[in-house]
């Protein structure tokens, strides 16, 4: 990651920084006194990037914004590794509220703190932690301790070390679980009961259980059969009552078919009652319905014999409205009106032709007569005069040979002629005559039939709504010599006597109530010996409902303990299962725990070789050849080689001043094992006053091996309070710090 460009509004004692165009690669040197805000330019830095700065949490970045105003910002423009240049920013208010963005080529990325720490991470892949421990080395923080996280994360085993802490916490959780399984187990076992007692005295409780349970069905089964008997006669009884109390309204006001339609629905009603007494077990001759159903089928017979008759005297209609053509008659019939009338119709027709024919003729002749006969009165009257001539000339036109002494025998021939031809026309139409009369007499009989015929159909029509008693009478008056006469005299007189007369119609009706009484009275004999038997059935089911209840009881209680019994044994079986799981997972665990540690720790010796070899590289650049040999312990804890004690010297032997310079050296060799992890670079390196007690010589020494310990580490941002002018000379970029500018701009290159 390179800084390209810095920009700081009302943050800390700034009320506007400026960094512009900075070089990609090279020093960037910040200068000044105490105080004068050196410091603040990287923290303002790592707030832009990470959210924080080595001395403000996250949830304290009000007290960044600088005093007397409400909000402040920051805007970082940099490169990432993949060579693509991103600018991050970042506004805070005086009460803490922070607004981030992250931006590409003017076009917003990510926007919101959280979204844009995780984008950050997963693009430069730092934390802030990570950060300070490796490329940004806070004032005084080159001998602060390393966590040890930050470690694990260098040496790549940091995952490996979580997943280890995590696997020895679940190994303790499961031999805890294992010793509570074990006395869950024991615990069970101690409470089994022997199962053959139980099942003995199960087997007992079930026999007697089925045999009261087989008891209750077959008294329910019976209840229910003479339920359901009892409600079906009830029901075939209330139809029975309807159907025969439209029959007893029959009068001699019914019609023939209402007699037909209630005797047959009496009849049906009484053979549906009848048809449900056979599945009773009493004996179905004393009830009422043969009586009932012999006198309805009696009536039936009855009357149907007269319904014979009626259908007869219905065809002789059909046959009527089939002659006057009222019904369609068959192809070829001759014996309609219209084919009787078809041929009269027809000769009347020829009739008028000829009379047409014949009075032209009789015309024509009375022409002729008149005609010559004028002629041969002017002719005679003229004698020889022009007439004559004209007369002679005309004929001799017709006639070539014409002579004169011909003209009065021609017109008398003519005269004769015409008198002739009027006779036989007057003759024609006198024949004439007498056949159209003979015709029209024809159809006049014809339509005289037809007439007949419907007023006939009319009375048939009119007698078949009509009462019985009026529709025999209709249809005895117009039996006359009808084959169906003869029948219909006996009927009225054997059959149909009693309903035809007032008295024996009143005696019919009184047999049927008489009968309907005597039905309604032994059906609710039988219906109330159902009920007792009804209510004995009821109360022998209480009975076996008490017994079985109480066998319940006692089964549900065997049962109890059985299922009790069998659930402590399931419950054991279960338990093992779970405790061998848990013993092979446990050991499972134990195994990759034991694999997990051997990695991290070979991880981590690996990684404390390439330390070493990192700070024995850096070591002598830094001292000035005085120290190539260092030790470094798994804690960092460090110890220099010293020739003039042939021996390894800590911390508490060591000048301050060669102390900072082999930290120095240490957090260098930090920052190649972290490029080494996130990649090559390019990469910025932020150090804060770290040559605070070195020597001239080895200042221009470190100074000088900065830019060539590692290639990757192209940027170097050095704050220092001052240094001599050819070390300043070397710096790319120069930025002087007062402690009384609240504003600072800077271009790279100018």
């Amino acid at each position: 990651m390179i800084i390209r460009a810095l920009h700081i509004e009302n943050l800390f004692q700034y009320q506007g920084v400026s960094l512009t165009d900075l070089p990609a690669a090279g020093y960037i040197l910040l200068t000044g006194g105490n105080e004068s805000g050196k410091s603040t330019i990287i923290a303002a830095l790592t707030l832009a990037l990470f959210g924080r700065t080595a001395t403000l949490r996250a949830d304290q970045l009000g007290k960044a914004v600088r005093w007397g105003e409400a909000r402040g910002s920051v805007t970082v423009e940099f490169l990432a590794d993949n060579g693509e240049a991103y600018t991050i920013a970042r506004d805070i208010e005086r009460d803490g509220t922070c607004q981030a963005r992250l931006q590409r080529a003017g076009k917003e990325l990510h926007a919101g703190v959280a979204e844009v720490d995780q984008a950050m991470f997963a693009l430069t892949g730092l934390t802030f932690e990570l950060f300070t421990a490796t490329l940004y080395l806070p004032q005084g923080g080159a001998e602060k301790a390393i966590p040890a996280t930050i470690l694990h994360t260098l040496a790549g085993n940091d995952r490996l070390q979580g997943a280890a802490w995590q696997l020895a916490a679940e190994e303790a959780v499961q031999q805890e679980r294992l010793r509570q399984q074990q006395e869950a187990i024991e615990a069970l076992q101690a409470e089994w009961i022997a199962p053959d007692a139980l099942a003995q005295a199960m087997a007992q409780l079930q026999t007697e259980y089925q045999t009261v349970e087989a008891g209750i069905k077959a008294v329910a089964q019976q209840q229910q059969h003479r339920l359901l008997l009892t409600d079906a006669m009830q029901q075939a009884a209330v139809t029975v009552n309807n159907v025969l109390e439209r029959l007893l309204r029959c009068d001699r006001d019914s019609t023939l078919q209402a007699w037909l339609e209630r005797s047959k629905a009496v009849e049906q009603a009484v053979q549906e009652l009848l048809d449900t007494g056979r599945q009773a077990a009493a004996a179905i001759e004393e009830m009422p319905g043969h009586p009932l159903r012999a006198a309805m089928e009696t009536l039936r017979k009855r009357l149907h014999r007269l319904m014979l008759i009626v259908e007869e005297v219905a065809n002789q209609r059909y046959q009527l409205a089939l002659w006057l053509g009222e019904i369609p008659a068959a192809p070829g019939a001759t014996d309609t009106l219209r084919q009787q009338r078809k041929p009269l119709l027809e000769t009347l027709e020829q009739e008028n032709t000829r009379r047409w024919f014949f009075r032209v003729w009789n015309g024509f002749g009375l022409l002729l007569v008149l005609l010559f006969c004028g002629l041969l009165a002017l002719v005679l009257q003229q004698g020889e005069g022009s007439l004559q001539q004209a007369v002679q000339s005309l004929f001799r036109l017709v006639y070539p040979a014409w002579q004169e002494q011909m003209l009065l025998p021609a017109l008398a021939a003519g005269v004769l002629s015409g008198l002739l031809l009027t006779v036989i026309g007057w003759r024609g139409l006198r024949g004439v005559g007498r056949q159209r009369t003979a015709s029209e007499a024809a159809l006049q009989a014809l339509a005289e039939q037809a007439e007949r015929y419907k007023e006939r159909i009319q009375q048939l029509d009119g007698a078949a709504s009509q009462p019985l008693p009026q529709q025999v009478n209709t249809l005895l008056a117009l039996a006359e010599g009808a084959p169906w006469q003869e029948i219909l005299h006996r009927w009225a007189e054997e059959d149909g006597a009693d309903l035809l007369h007032e008295n024996g119609l009143a005696r019919f009706i009184s047999g049927l109530q008489e009968q309907q009484a005597t039905f309604q009275r032994r059906l609710a004999e039988y219906l109330a010996e159902q009920e007792a038997k009804q209510l004995a059935g009821e109360r022998q089911q209480q009975a076996y409902r008490v017994q079985l209840e109480q066998l319940t009881v006692a089964m549900d209680q065997q049962r109890q303990q059985q299922q009790q019994d069998q659930q402590r044994r399931q419950q054991v079986a279960a338990l093992q299962k779970e405790q061998q799981a848990e013993q092979h997972q446990l050991a499972v665990h134990q195994l990759a725990h034991t694999l997990l540690l051997g990695s991290c720790r070979e991880s981590t010796a690996r990684f404390h070789q390439e330390l070493r070899r990192s700070v024995a590289h850096a070591v002598p650049l830094f001292t000035q050849g005085r120290y190539h040999h260092v030790r470094i312990d798994e804690q960092l804890q460090m110890a220099a080689f010293s020739t003039i004690k042939n021996d390894f010297i800590g911390d508490e032997e060591i000048s301050g001043a060669v102390r900072q310079q082999l930290h120095l050296a240490l957090r260098m060799a930090l920052n190649q094992a972290l490029l080494t992890r996130i990649g090559e670079g390019p990469h910025c390196l932020i150090l804060d006053e770290p040559f605070t007690h070195f020597d001239h010589q080895r200042l221009r020494a470190a100074w000088e091996s900065l830019s060539q310990m590692n290639p990757s580490l192209a940027q170097l941002w050095i704050i220092v309070q001052g240094c001599e002018e050819a070390m300043a000379a070397t710096a790319n970029v120069k930025v002087s710090c007062a402690a009384d500018q609240p504003f600072l701009t800077v271009r790279g290159g100018h």
